[in-house]
Formats: structure tokens, C-alpha cells, sequence
């Protein structure tokens, strides 16, 4: 392996990886890459693989990581490790740092860029099946302050439709859930096959949690709530206008549309970046 791990710069722990700051062996540049490495079960490395081969296919894209190196990490372990640009905050971490008030301006541009890179994703095949705000990130361009966002975390990344014939796949029952609860859809609560209005609703929910700081079952008397439950309270939220109230339209507007999307049919992101740009 010509990259090592920077063993006390620990950038984070996925469920399937250990993410770490690394450099190149034996050189004396400053560049740094983000290392994950995979844990020892054939599920992560399974993962990890997916998120190599994913992103060699969309390279290229804007707002999609570089990639440099897959392989095994040692021959003494069963771990694999992915080598891949280094990027700044996840927006989870840029709301902290706005002590959960974004700017209206930076978030219109966060907002129309995350629907951009979702709608480059779909435009290859694939829906991301994870999206949330930890799986954005920010790469700032130190000439002018100006930033580019991500889309980041690919190890769940599946294709939607047949790549050579482009035909849709069809709807499946009983396809286990995909995602994390807080941002998953509904149609990932009850474990539908996924397409592309699950990543907009999923998107959705990120928007306006990055709006608002919060959503209603992110909070401390929901904290281990199960699956069934979290899905009342996102139906709840839809349908109540009280819950909504410093929401603005626009943003349910958004929420709505990727609900009433039928699962093969294909999104105007057109119109959902209008809404962004008209909050």
C-alpha cells in the first residue's frame, strides 16, 4: 500500500469503515487523502468495494470525491482500505458551526447544489439509498472563499434501472430497509425497493433540517424510537400543518412532490431548485 494512515487523525466511524487523514509513503508533500478502512467482516469489504467501483464510474462529476487506491490494507488482517480526496465539513457540522441557523444565502447554495449532485447520481443509473446531511460535504476554494458540496458515502449505492438495456427495475416488497431512520423515506420504512423519489424525499428531510435545526423525531424524548415509529411521526408530519408552521412552503412543497412521485417516474429538478431559489 503506498498510502499510511495518520494514526491520530481519526476523521470519523461509519457503520461499515473507519475514516483517517493519510498521506503518501515516504513523500514530503503536504497533500492528504481521507483513508477508510473497512472493518474485518465481508459485508464492510463489500461496501467499501461498491463505493470504489461507484465512484471510478462517476469520476469526473462535479462534486463527486476523487479516488485514488483500493485494496487490502495488510496481509495480515481482512481489512480493505479506499484512499479518496479529503474534503472539509459535513453539513451536519457546518449547522453546528452556525449554531443551527444557516444563512439563507449559504443555504440556497448548499440547497440547489445537493439537488444538483443527487440529480448527476440519477442521471448515471444509480440512487444513493443514504442520503442525509453527514453524506455532504464542503471543499472550499481558498482563492475566493467560495465552496463546492459533495456527495460523499457510496458504499450503498445501487442502480435503479438495467445500465445497458436503461430499463426502470420494477417495484419490490420485502427489500430490507435502506438508510438511516431519521432521513430514510417512507417507502424505505416499509422496505419497497428504492428509486429516485426516495433520495429527493430523503433530501427533503435534509433541507429542512438544515432550515430548521431539527425535525420533529430528532429529539430527546424520541431517542430509541424504532422504525414503526419514526415512520408515524413522518406521516404525522406531512399531514399536520402545525409541525410546520416555521417551515417555509417552499420546503414542503419539495417534500411533498418526492412523496407523490411514482416510483419509475422521472423528477423535475428543474422545479425543485426553482423552489429552493424562491424561499
Amino acid at each position: 500500500m503506498e498510502y499510511e494512515k495518520i494514526e491520530d487523525k481519526l476523521l470519523g466511524k461509519g457503520g461499515y469503515s473507519t475514516v483517517y487523514i493519510c498521506k503518501k509513503k515516504g513523500s514530503d508533500s503536504d497533500m492528504r487523502y481521507a483513508m477508510k478502512i473497512s472493518e474485518e467482516l465481508a459485508i464492510s469489504k463489500n461496501y467499501l468495494q461498491n463505493e470504489y467501483k461507484i465512484l471510478k464510474y462517476l469520476l469526473g462529476g462535479i462534486g463527486i470525491p476523487k479516488v485514488y487506491s483500493f485494496g487490502r490494507e495488510s496481509d495480515e488482517t481482512n481489512n480493505f482500505y479506499l484512499v479518496q480526496q479529503l474534503l472539509g465539513n459535513n453539513l451536519t457540522q457546518e449547522l453546528k458551526k452556525y449554531k443551527n441557523k444557516i444563512p439563507k444565502d449559504i443555504f440556497i447554495k448548499m440547497a440547489i447544489q445537493m439537488i444538483s449532485r443527487v440529480e448527476f447520481l440519477h442521471s448515471r443509473g444509480f440512487v444513493h439509498c443514504d442520503i442525509k446531511p453527514e453524506n455532504f460535504a464542503l471543499n472550499f476554494n481558498k482563492d475566493n472563499n467560495d465552496f463546492t458540496v459533495y456527495l460523499i458515502d457510496f458504499g450503498l449505492v445501487e442502480p435503479y434501472i438495467n445500465l445497458k438495456t436503461r430499463e426502470h427495475r420494477q417495484l419490490k416488497e420485502k427489500t430490507g430497509h435502506k438508510g438511516t431512520l431519521n432521513f430514510c423515506s417512507m417507502n424505505s420504512h416499509m422496505e419497497l425497493s428504492l428509486s429516485r423519489r426516495d433520495d429527493l424525499e430523503s433530501l427533503a428531510y435534509c433541507l429542512i433540517y438544515l432550515w430548521a435545526g431539527t425535525l420533529p423525531w430528532i429529539n430527546s424524548r424520541y431517542k430509541g424510537y424504532n422504525n414503526e415509529a419514526i415512520l408515524n411521526l413522518k406521516i404525522e408530519f406531512t399531514s399536520y400543518e402545525y409541525y410546520n408552521k416555521s417551515i417555509p412552503k417552499n420546503l414542503m412543497k419539495f417534500l411533498d412532490y418526492a412523496i407523490k412521485l411514482q416510483f419509475d417516474e422521472l423528477p423535475n429538478y428543474k422545479y425543485l431548485k426553482n423552489l429552493i431559489r424562491e424561499l
